[in-house]
C-alpha cells in the first residue's frame, strides 16, 4: 500500500503545478516502481512504454549499495531494471519526464462493425488532434 500512497502523492504534488507523470495506466492508483519494474504501458495510441519516459532512478541492489541508474550511468543496469519486475532490486525513487495536466473527456459511441474501419479512420487514426501526448 505504501507504493500506491507515495504515487498517488506524487499526482497531487506535480497537479499543484498543472503537471502530470507523462506515461500511466488509465488509472492513478499504480506504484510507480511496479509501473517501472513491468514497464508498463499508457492507454492512448502510439504512445510508447514508461521507458520512454524514465530519466534516472536511484536502485537498492541485493548487496545493499544504492546507485543512480540512467541512460549515461550504470546503462546495462538501467535497461534491465526497466521490465526487469523487481530482480535486479528495489527502485528507490525515480525521475520522470512529465506533461501539462490536461483534462480529458471520455465520450462512447456505438457504432455498427461495418462502420468501424471508416470511423477508426476519421476519429482514431489521427489521434494527435485528441490527445496532448503522441
Amino acid at each position: 500500500m505504501l507504493k500506491n500512497y507515495v504515487t498517488v502523492m506524487a499526482l497531487e504534488y506535480l497537479d499543484n503545478y498543472g503537471k502530470s507523470i507523462a506515461i500511466m495506466q488509465a488509472f492513478s492508483s499504480f506504484s510507480l516502481g511496479g509501473s517501472i519494474s513491468v514497464n508498463g504501458y499508457s492507454w492512448q495510441k502510439d504512445v510508447p512504454p514508461i521507458a520512454a519516459s524514465v530519466i534516472s532512478f536511484t536502485l537498492l541492489q541485493e548487496n545493499g549499495e544504492i546507485i543512480e541508474c540512467s541512460r549515461s550511468q550504470h546503462q546495462e543496469l538501467f535497461k534491465l531494471v526497466i521490465g526487469g519486475y523487481g530482480l535486479f532490486g528495489i527502485i528507490l525513487d525515480v525521475k520522470l519526464k512529465v506533461v501539462d495536466n490536461e483534462a480529458l473527456q471520455f465520450k462512447f459511441k456505438h457504432i455498427s462493425a461495418d462502420k468501424y474501419l471508416s470511423y477508426y479512420k476519421k476519429y482514431v487514426s489521427d489521434f494527435s488532434r485528441y490527445c496532448f501526448q503522441k
